[in-house]
C-alpha cells in the first residue's frame, strides 16, 4: 500500500468518524458505538445503599473530569470551546454534589451538554507552537471524553433503575450498611461512603476494613458513621470553592 493510499485510508475514517458525531442526535447511542461502555447489571445494585454509592461513583469520576478539564484551561486559557466544557461540566458537577436521587434526571440532561461540548473540542483541537503540547491537550481530551461518557452512562442507568429500587427514597436506607455483608459489592474508595452507618455485623472487604474503623465516629448503640473525607468534603457540607459555584441557570446545546 502507498503512503498516498494510507492517507485517503485514513482521510477518509476521519471523515466519517467526524460525520458521526455531528449527525449523531443521541449522546448515549454515539457513546455505545464509540466508547462501548456499559456497566454490568446485577440484582445486588438494585438494593437501596448500592443506589447511593452508584450516585457517588458518578460524583467520584466528575471530580476527575473536573481536574482535567482545569487542566486544559489552564493549558489554553483563551479557548472558547474549552470554556464551554468547563461550564457545562461545573453544572453537572455541582448538580451531582446535592447527592439527591431527585436530581437524576436532571444530571443526565447536564451530563449530555457536557458530553456533547467534550466532543466538539476534540473535533476542533485547540492548535499551538508546540506539537508535543497539542499532542498532551488532545490526550487530556480523550480522557476528559471516557470520563464523561462513563459518568453519562451511569448516570442514564441510575435514572432508569430508580423506580425499581426499594427504599431509594429513603435517606436512610440509602446509606445503611448495618449487617450487610459488603464482600460481593464493589464499592471502590472509602470515600464513597461518607455519612454512611454500619455496625460490627457488618462484612468489609479486607481492603475497606482498616479504613472504615479509622475513618469512622461511633454515634451511639454499636452504630458508626463513616466521617467525610478530602476531596469530597466540600461535598457533605455543601461548600464549594469560588471556581465551582454557579448559577442554577439551565445550559443547552
Amino acid at each position: 500500500m502507498s503512503d498516498e493510499q494510507l492517507d485517503h485510508i485514513l482521510a477518509s475514517a476521519s471523515a466519517t468518524l467526524t460525520s458521526t458525531v455531528k449527525n449523531s442526535t443521541d449522546v448515549n447511542v454515539l457513546l455505545g458505538r464509540l466508547l462501548g461502555i456499559r456497566p454490568d447489571k446485577s440484582l445486588a445494585a438494585l438494593q437501596p445503599f448500592m443506589a447511593r454509592i452508584r450516585l457517588r461513583r458518578i460524583l467520584g469520576e466528575l471530580y476527575r473530569a473536573e481536574v482535567l478539564t482545569e487542566s486544559l484551561v489552564k493549558i489554553a486559557p483563551d479557548s472558547e470551546i474549552l470554556a464551554s466544557v468547563s461550564s457545562a461540566l461545573r453544572l453537572a458537577f455541582v448538580k451531582a454534589c446535592a447527592d439527591n436521587f431527585e436530581d437524576v434526571e436532571d444530571l443526565v440532561h447536564l451530563l449530555n451538554v457536557a458530553v456533547a461540548r467534550a466532543l466538539a473540542a476534540t473535533m476542533s483541537p485547540t492548535e499551538t507552537n508546540d506539537t508535543l503540547l497539542e499532542g498532551y491537550i488532545s490526550a487530556l481530551l480523550r480522557a476528559l471524553v471516557i470520563a464523561l461518557g462513563r459518568c453519562l452512562s451511569w448516570a442514564s442507568d441510575l435514572a432508569i433503575d430508580l423506580p425499581h429500587i426499594p427504599k431509594a427514597n429513603n435517606e436512610i436506607a440509602t446509606r445503611d450498611l448495618c449487617g450487610v455483608d459488603l464482600c460481593r459489592h464493589e464499592i471502590g474508595s472509602i470515600q464513597m461512603l461518607y455519612n454512611f452507618i454500619w455496625d460490627e455485623k457488618t462484612v468489609w472487604p479486607a481492603a475497606l476494613e482498616n479504613q472504615a474503623r479509622n475513618k469512622s465516629d461511633l454515634i451511639g448503640n454499636g452504630i458508626y458513621r463513616i466521617r467525610s473525607m478530602a476531596p469530597f468534603q466540600f461535598m457533605a457540607t455543601g461548600s464549594l470553592d469560588d471556581r465551582r459555584v454557579c448559577s442554577s441557570s439551565s445550559v443547552s446545546l
